[in-house]
């Protein structure tokens, strides 16, 4: 999986489950759910946000296809790999 190389060093992935959808808030993206992929015992939430497509992972999403959501992600979601 790629990661964005941060000062030329290191690496930043984030794992799908670690991403959540929330409540508009100050440490929000806004983004639009583009599709909604099952996987078994789990969903991918495809979400568009300004200049990316994120997929969250969840149980039970309550979003469908085109509805507006928010994205946080908690700092303890934040992996770095080094180079």
């Amino acid at each position: 999986m790629p990661g964005i190389v941060i000062n030329g060093r290191r690496s930043l992935v984030v794992r799908p489950e670690q991403f959540r959808l929330v409540d508009n808030g100050s440490e929000a993206i806004r983004g639009v759910v583009k599709e909604v992929r099952f996987g078994g015992s789990y969903h991918d939430v495809v979400v568009e946000v300004p200049g990316n497509l994120l997929s969250v992972r969840m149980i039970r999403p309550s979003c469908q296809a085109g509805d507006a959501v928010f994205v946080a992600l908690p700092s303890k979601g934040i992996w770095f790999l080094p180079s």
